[in-house]
């Protein structure tokens, strides 16, 4: 049943990942996945495992919250706020607040673009918003949801958003 505004309930899940995907007509296609199984209790967004295209540009902006639109953002300057990348990236917010995106097997801090931000044990509200566009660059890879048992739900959950329409365009994931 939906409420006045048309939202729907959600059943809630519990797993070490989840791994998005977005069906689109009758093509489904990875997106993201978000871990939550490390020792020091952090939450990772692996954003680019399953996109076609490494190269890039990851970067650290700070948006004005005064600001009006448009709103111009540098992207030069200081190598740990801003990086070109040619190798999958992935985001992390350890427990104790520190927040960082990190090239694929790269263990070098120095590398990361990174910031102290807020303890997960203080979060409250939003952590990462996530844009996703040109589907058609995803792994299409289909997924039956209704074959995955328990104990690997435990493990590995797939959430698919249905688009029967066709393809959205673009689509904002805000994880909290």
């Amino acid at each position: 049943m939906t409420n006045p505004r048309g939202y729907r309930a959600l059943n809630p899940y519990q797993s070490d990942m989840f791994v998005i995907h977005a069906r689109i007509g009758d093509t489904d296609h990875k997106l993201f996945q978000v871990i939550f199984r490390n020792q020091d209790g952090a939450i990772f967004v692996n954003m680019a495992n399953y996109f076609r295209h490494t190269h890039g540009i990851v970067a650290l902006v700070e948006y004005p919250p005064d600001a009006s639109e448009p709103v111009d953002i540098e992207l030069a300057g200081k190598p740990e706020s801003a990086r070109i990348v040619d190798v999958l990236v992935k985001y992390s917010h350890h427990a104790n607040g520190y927040v960082h995106f990190s090239q694929t097997w790269q263990t070098n801090k120095a590398l990361h673009i990174h910031k102290d931000a807020m303890p997960l044990s203080l979060q409250r509200g939003h952590l990462f918003t996530l844009h996703v566009r040109g589907f058609e660059d995803f792994r299409a890879t289909p997924v039956d949801v209704t074959g995955v048992t328990a104990k690997q739900a435990a493990d590995r959950t797939p959430i698919v958003f249905h688009f029967p329409e066709g393809n959205p365009g673009e689509v904002k994931f805000i994880g909290g």
